[in-house]
């Protein structure tokens, strides 16, 4: 399987008990309401703290009637007025909960980043944008970028025209895909700490390279053993699942067949590119919200 899904966790974290402060940046579309039950449900789960990001860009517009003079709007109108929307923006979905409202000027992805990087964040809760048929197969730039670059947790939506389940946001059933080496201990014991959080049950599933028929059986039982060998390192008791074939068809497979509510997959070193494509793979496809630690 891709290095993503073998190496140790960015964020340092053995339990998922410290999710303590959840980003959500919010762009006001359509997608930021489906995602916001997500957002309620795991801060109240994990009595997180929940910071709402609007990122805005300072506009340059040419003068109609004299092009020769460009017209800088001023860059804290446009935040004020960010900030002005954020005041009120989902105050019914997030009732209850502990929220910053927090609107900033710059590239929204290097914003994202920079604010977890210096505000302690554990999770970053960002919605992907598969409007349509193009749209489906590639990545926003901006999640794309927060997936490469953040260093906690980053759960992203489904993928799809479709909205996400509401239904989802209560996570009874998880699947964790992993390696066969000692790299997937750490993201063992985070997949397992998350899931007991919500007493909820939890599966492991390993993508294994073809072999020949003869072999296929004593293949199957050495992968096996190694993986449930890893999961008590982990502190896991888990059901592990194998299958043939590509990793993302695999993992995003098996969590239909499962009918899961969340994968959690490992993100691996910045800039491996075989990682980059697995990940976004899985995110892609996927029927249900994904974790990337």
């Amino acid at each position: 399987m891709a290095s993503l899904l073998k190496s140790p966790l960015r964020t340092g974290h053995y339990g998922a008990h410290s999710i303590r402060h959840v980003l959500f940046p919010i762009d006001f579309s359509g997608r930021t309401h489906c995602t916001a039950p997500f957002v309620a449900a795991i801060a109240h789960r994990f009595y997180a703290k929940v910071t709402l990001l609007g990122v805005a860009q300072p506009l340059i517009y040419g003068n109609i009637t004299e092009p020769s003079y460009p017209v800088m709007v001023d860059p804290e109108t446009i935040r004020q007025s960010v900030q002005a929307r954020l005041d009120t923006a989902l105050e019914a979905e997030l009732a209850g909960i502990d929220v910053e409202r927090v609107a900033e000027l710059g590239d929204p992805a290097e914003t994202i980043i920079k604010f977890a990087h210096e505000h302690s964040v554990d999770m970053i809760m960002i919605p992907t944008h598969g409007h349509s048929a193009f749209r489906n197969m590639v990545l926003g730039s901006v999640t794309a970028k927060v997936l490469s670059d953040a260093h906690c947790a980053v759960w992203t939506s489904t993928h799809t025209e479709q909205a996400p389940f509401k239904e989802q946001a209560l996570t009874r059933r998880v699947l964790c895909a992993v390696d066969a080496d000692e790299k997937a201990v750490p993201l063992l014991a985070w997949a397992e700490g998350y899931a007991k959080q919500w007493g909820a049950s939890l599966k492991v599933v390993h993508a294994t390279p073809e072999s020949s028929p003869e072999h296929e059986d004593c293949m199957h039982s050495k992968y096996v053993a190694a993986i449930e060998k890893l999961a008590t390192m982990a502190g896991a008791d888990v059901p592990v699942l194998l299958a043939t074939g590509i990793p993302s068809d695999v993992i995003c497979g098996e969590a239909a067949r499962q009918n899961s509510d969340l994968i959690i997959i490992g993100r691996g070193p910045e800039g491996k590119s075989d990682r980059l494509k697995t990940n976004h793979a899985i995110i892609r496809q996927a029927t249900c919200p994904v974790i990337s630690v």
